[in-house]
């Protein structure tokens, strides 16, 4: 009897065994599951500040001697360079024009009929470290003409020019139209002038 009793409890754990094995829950897998996620880059602003400024500009010499026949002169070193530095971090462009006025001797009378400068065509230079954003464009063929309207000389567009920039105008050629007929100097003043875009800083020299 206890020989039973123990094949029978051992039967109905075996059955109860194999009742739980067939009542397990069936898991489905799906074929052809997709999600997307997102990479986002967030520019901040630099702990940096600063405004968009002319830092100098270059100055022009040129000689010759009172019996030369040469109406074309070449300065081959001008003293200082056109330095523009946008520290802005707005990356709204800027735009540098320059304006020649006419030469005039000691007595203020003007010389210069038909003078005119040529700038010819400069690549500006990154003065920093890490550039960000693209370079302003090189500095155009410009011909300043003595007493004439202002002409672009350089400029950089929407998201160029940040930084600190030179550009050195070496070889920049006067043209004499008419020669002076005496020993003197004689003198122009050329206006360089900065702008930029709304949201920045402007400062004019």
């Amino acid at each position: 009897m206890k020989l039973f009793s123990k094949l029978g409890i051992e039967l109905v754990s075996a059955g109860a065994l194999l009742l739980g094995v067939g009542s397990l829950p069936v898991i489905a897998h799906a074929d052809g599951d997709s999600m997307t996620s997102d990479a986002t880059i967030n520019v901040i602003k630099s702990t940096q500040t600063g405004s968009l400024k002319l830092v100098s500009v270059p100055s022009f010499t040129f000689s010759k001697a009172l019996d030369s026949a040469d109406t074309s002169l070449t300065d081959a070193a001008p003293s200082g360079q056109l330095d523009v530095d946008d520290e802005t971090h707005t990356a709204s462009g800027w735009n540098v024009t320059a304006q020649m006025s006419n030469f005039t001797d000691a007595s203020k009378q003007t010389v210069s009929n038909g003078w005119y400068m040529g700038l010819g065509m400069q690549a500006p230079q990154f003065t920093g470290d890490k550039q960000v954003g693209d370079s302003p464009s090189d500095s155009s063929a410009t011909t300043l003409n003595a007493g004439g309207a202002a002409v672009t000389v350089q400029s950089a567009a929407d998201g160029a020019g940040l930084g600190d920039w030179q550009t050195n105008f070496a070889n920049a050629t006067l043209s004499l139209g008419t020669l002076p007929a005496k020993v003197a100097s004689y003198n122009a003043t050329i206006t360089w002038s900065l702008t930029s875009g709304p949201t920045s800083d402007v400062t004019t020299n």
